[in-house]
C-alpha cells in the first residue's frame, strides 16, 4: 500500500491559481497540514500567494476560511509580498475586503475580550511606546478597556509586562485588572514577563524582571516556560510529574524549554530538563517546507554565543552535536566565532568541533580557507558565497582563480547579492566595527571576472533591483544610501540594463526604487537613462509607485522626466 501523500502543495497552488474551489476543498479536506506550506525551501509562495496574484477572490474567500496566513512574505522581500500588501497594492479591492473580514472574524473569535476600536487602538499603541500617563488616561476615559485585550489576544496587563511597563502595571493591577486572562496562545502576564527578561544581544530588561516579581506576588498564573526563565526548579519539576509528555523530544517538533533555560544561564534547570527527557540538541523539522528539513544544535549554540562555559560543557557532556546544523543560521562553532570568543572555540574543538569551510569564510579565516580550498577545490563557489558574505577579499581572490564558469552562468547572481547584505555589521553579530569599505571592492572584484550584471535572481529581479529593497536586517537601516549609490554605481560602470521588469512586483529598478523610498538611487537610475514609464502593469509604473506609497520627493524627481 502506498505511503505516499495524496496531494502536494504544488498541487494546492494549482488549484488557487485557477480558482478552483472544488479541488481546493478537496486537498485540503485530505491535507490541512498543506494550507501555509511553501512551494519549495527556495521559493515561499503559499496557496493564498496565487490566488491573489491570479486575482481569483474565491480562491482566496476559501483559502483564508482554512487558515491561510496573509502575513507571511515572500524571502528575500517578506514585507512587501504578504498576501495582504500584494492584493493592496495592485488594487484588488474585493480580496482586501475578504483578507480584511476574515481577520477581524479570526481575532473576535480568538478571545471573548477583543475589542476592536479607535480607543482599544489607541491605548496598546501608548503601552506598545511607553506613553504610561496616556494609557492611564484612556482607561479612565473608557474603564471598560482594562480587561479589553488587543487584536492579537493580549491583554492590556499583558502588554505592559511584556514590554517591561513594571510602573504601568501597578497602576493596572491596584484598578484591579485580570491577570488570569490568557492570550489565545495560552501566555498569561507573567509568562509574558518571564520570557522577554533576556532577549538576543541585548542586557537583561530590567522592567521584565520587576514586572515578573509583581505578578508572582499577586499570584499570576504562569507555564513550564516561564518556570524555566525564572529557574523554578519545583514547579517543573511538579508539572514533569503530571505531564512527563511535555518533556520527551519527539524528533519532529521543536521543545525550545533548554533555548529558555540556557537564555536565563539556568544550569541546573538545563541539567533538570536534560534528566527529564529533552534532546539537548532539540532537533526538530522545518514543517513549513513540504520536504520538512531538520534543524537542530540551538541550545548548544546559544550558550556558545553568549559565553556561557558551564551550560555549554553540559550539553556537550549530554552528547549535543558541536557541529550541529541550525536551518540557514550556521552551528555553535560559527556562534562561537561570533562572539570572538576563543575558551569557547577550545571547548567545543576539544568535544570534536570543526571550523567548516562556511565558517572561515564567513569569519574571515583566511589561512583555514587556503587549506580547505586547496584541499578540495570545489569548495571554491561555497568559499566565495561566504567570503562574500564576511568581507574576506583575500579568499574571495582565491575563489575566483578556481571557477570557470562563463559570465552568464546564473550561478554567479547568488555569489553577487552577497556583499550586499553588509553581513558583518548585521544587528546579530556581537561585533560590528569591521571595515565595511571592502564590500563594494569585493562587488567590482566579482564583476571584473566578466560576471553579466543583468542576471536574473529568484523572481526575475536583478541586482538593480536588489539594490532598492536591500539594506535593512530587523528592522535595523544597515546600509547607508551613499553605500547604495556606490554599489550602484558599480553595476552600471558594468554595464547594468535599467530598462527590464521583474516577475513579482512587476516593476523597473526604479520603480522599486520609488516603492521602498531610495531618492538617490532613482535619481542615479534616471540620470543613466531609466525609462520613467516603464512597467509590467498599470498599477507598477514608478510613478505609481511613488504616490501610493508617499514619496512626494520621488514623485516630483520623476515628473521632470516625463
Amino acid at each position: 500500500m502506498s505511503t505516499e501523500a495524496p496531494y502536494t502543495v504544488a498541487d494546492l497552488c494549482t488549484a488557487a491559481a485557477d480558482g478552483d474551489l472544488d479541488a481546493i476543498k478537496a486537498i485540503l479536506a485530505a491535507a490541512p497540514e498543506l494550507i501555509n506550506v511553501h512551494r519549495a525551501e527556495n521559493d515561499e509562495h503559499c496557496a493564498l500567494h496565487y490566488a491573489v496574484l491570479a486575482n481569483q477572490p474565491e480562491a482566496v474567500r476559501a483559502l483564508m476560511a482554512a487558515g491561510a496566513d496573509h502575513r507571511s512574505g515572500i524571502y528575500p522581500h517578506r514585507d512587501a509580498t504578504t498576501a495582504a500588501v500584494i492584493a493592496s497594492e495592485r488594487g484588488l479591492d474585493q480580496i482586501v475586503r475578504i483578507i480584511c473580514d476574515e481577520d477581524e472574524r479570526r481575532q473576535l473569535a480568538a478571545c471573548k475580550n477583543i475589542t476592536i476600536s479607535e480607543d482599544n487602538d489607541a491605548l496598546f499603541a501608548a503601552v506598545q511606546d511607553g506613553r504610561d500617563d496616556q494609557a492611564l488616561a484612556i482607561i479612565q476615559r473608557s474603564p471598560e478597556l482594562l480587561d479589553a485585550c488587543h487584536r492579537n489576544g493580549g491583554s492590556v496587563a499583558h502588554a505592559a509586562a511584556s514590554r517591561g511597563r513594571h510602573r504601568l502595571l501597578l497602576e493596572l493591577l491596584q484598578r484591579g485588572a485580570d491577570i488570569t486572562h490568557l492570550t489565545p496562545e495560552g501566555q498569561s502576564p507573567l509568562d509574558g514577563a518571564a520570557l522577554n527578561i533576556r532577549q538576543r544581544n541585548a542586557p537583561p530588561n530590567e522592567g521584565c524582571l520587576l514586572s515578573a516579581g509583581i505578578l508572582l506576588q499577586a499570584g499570576c498564573p504562569h507555564s513550564p516556560e516561564a518556570a524555566v526563565a525564572l529557574g523554578d526548579l519545583e514547579f517543573v519539576r511538579s508539572h514533569a510529574h503530571k505531564h512527563p509528555q511535555r518533556f520527551q523530544s519527539n524528533d519532529r517538533d521543536r521543545d525550545g524549554l533548554l533555548q529558555v533555560a540556557i537564555a536565563s544561564d539556568h544550569v541546573e534547570m538545563v541539567r533538570l530538563l536534560l534528566d527529564l527527557g529533552l534532546d539537548p540538541d532539540d532537533r526538530h523539522q522545518l514543517l513549513q517546507y513540504e520536504s520538512r528539513p531538520y534543524s537542530w544544535g540551538e541550545p548548544l549554540a546559544w550558550a556558545a554565543g553568549n559565553g556561557q562555559y558551564a551550560c555549554a560543557e553540559l550539553l556537550l557532556e549530554r552528547g549535543a552535536d558541536p557541529n550541529a546544523s541550525i536551518y540557514a543560521s550556521g552551528n555553535p562553532v560559527s556562534a562561537a566565532y561570533n562572539n570572538a570568543d576563543e575558551r569557547m572555540k577550545g571547548l567545543l574543538f576539544r568535544h570534536g568541533g570543526i571550523l567548516d569551510p562556511i565558517t572561515a569564510g564567513l569569519e574571515g579565516e583566511t589561512s583555514a580557507a587556503a587549506v580547505a580550498l586547496h584541499n578540495d577545490p570545489s569548495l571554491a563557489a561555497e568559499l566565495l558565497w561566504a567570503a562574500g558574505c564576511g568581507g574576506d577579499p583575500n579568499i574571495v581572490g582565491m575563489c575566483l582563480r578556481q571557477l570557470d564558469w562563463s559570465p552568464q552562468d546564473e550561478r554567479w547572481f547568488n555569489l553577487l547579492e552577497q556583499p550586499l547584505r553588509l553581513w558583518r555589521t548585521n544587528p546579530h553579530r556581537k561585533f560590528r566595527d569591521f571595515d565595511r569599505a571592502v564590500y563594494p571592492e569585493i562587488f567590482r572584484m566579482i564583476l571584473e571576472r566578466g560576471v553579466d550584471p543583468n542576471l536574473a535572481g529568484r523572481f526575475g529581479y536583478r541586482l538593480a533591483h536588489r539594490l532598492a529593497a536591500c539594506g535593512v536586517v530587523w528592522n535595523e537601516p544597515i546600509m547607508s544610501e551613499a553605500e547604495r549609490v556606490a554599489f550602484a554605481t558599480i553595476l552600471l560602470e558594468h554595464g547594468a540594463d535599467l530598462n527590464v521588469v521583474d516577475e513579482l512586483l512587476q516593476s523597473s529598478p526604479l520603480g522599486w526604487a520609488a516603492r521602498w523610498g531610495r531618492y538617490d538611487l532613482a535619481r542615479l537610475y534616471l540620470e543613466q537613462g531609466a525609462d520613467p514609464i516603464l512597467a509590467g502593469e498599470e498599477w507598477a509604473t514608478p510613478l505609481a509607485w511613488a504616490e501610493k506609497k508617499s514619496n512626494t520627493d520621488i514623485a516630483d524627481l520623476i515628473m521632470r522626466y516625463l
